[in-house]
């Protein structure tokens, strides 16, 4: 069955976010996933502008919903490249939606008009936006009716200690563990060790295409740099289509501790895992999202 997603996103922050909505796009292309909308947690006007950007780009307007108590840091890394990118390309530029929704009315709108246990929700951010809309009673029930599972890019479950997407927003964070009561599988700060690699961004270069990824994937750090992977792989978790390529930890349940780290605590009964790759494993999703992106 085609998992219907909702990906909640910091864009802006890190550019791992930009290569997991090239590998969504890449699979809502090839009819595998449906990429519903893109909800933006980071504080920043160029954040929903460049996701605007970027769907156009790749010819597949998704709707947006801008942060309207997202997190501000003061660095915005490649969406100063959103006026850049879009005077390069002025059909596109003309497309561009001049303002956005909220984030919250427009998670509201899309799971009510869902089926019931459809959605498969998809944050790589700060939990600001879900936390936020679950402060309601009408709200957390419409949630827990229509969002099938969550996958969260979010903790640490070999070291204890802080992880940013969580220390951003523990408030946000734990409101939404709290209150969303369906299964939730987190991508942690380890699996970090999986690298995209930058020959794979060069090669868009060469050929002339996409500059949406080639321009901020080369601004983002000193080169050459083989950016960690956290929310590309949690793409490839939440989209269903590699299950054979990762594991699950046992059940439990995840909190936040006194010093800001997350702690699992195995329970038969518990709703909560975390991925775990072997080398092979790496390996594998590794080759799945060049391929993807590759190929966009």
């Amino acid at each position: 069955m085609v998992r219907k997603i909702i990906l909640d996103t910091d864009l802006g922050n890190d550019v791992d976010d930009v290569l997991a909505m090239a590998v969504l796009h890449s699979l809502h292309q090839q009819q595998k996933v449906d990429l519903d909308a893109i909800l933006i947690s980071k504080d920043a006007a160029n954040a929903p502008r460049f996701a605007d950007l970027f769907n156009l780009m790749v010819g597949q307007p998704i709707p947006i919903g801008a942060a309207d108590r997202g997190v501000a840091i003061p660095f915005e890394t490649y969406l100063h490249l959103t006026d850049l990118i879009a005077e390069r390309n002025p059909k596109i530029r003309a497309q561009m939606q001049p303002s956005y929704p909220k984030a919250t009315t427009l998670l509201h709108d899309r799971l009510t008009a869902a089926d019931d246990q459809s959605i498969d929700m998809l944050t790589i951010g700060f939990a600001s936006n879900l936390g936020d809309f679950l402060v309601s009673a009408d709200n957390r029930a419409l949630f827990n009716r229509k969002v099938a599972r969550l996958t969260m890019m979010a903790g640490n479950f070999e070291k204890a200690q802080p992880e940013f997407n969580v220390m951003m927003d523990i408030p946000a964070f734990t409101s939404l563990l709290d209150h969303y009561t369906g299964p939730v599988d987190f991508i942690g700060f380890e699996l970090g060790r999986v690298r995209y690699p930058e020959a794979s961004i060069r090669a868009l270069y060469e050929r002339g295409i996409h500059d949406v990824i080639w321009l901020p994937y080369f601004s983002y750090a000193t080169r050459p740099h083989h950016r960690q992977c956290w929310d590309p792989l949690a793409a490839l978790v939440a989209s269903g289509c590699y299950d054979d390529c990762f594991e699950l930890s046992e059940p439990g349940q995840v909190s936040v501790d006194e010093n800001k780290a997350t702690c699992f605590t195995a329970d038969d009964n518990g709703k909560h895992r975390y991925v775990t790759l072997t080398p092979v494993q790496e390996k594998q999703m590794k080759q799945a999202m060049v391929t993807l992106i590759e190929t966009l």
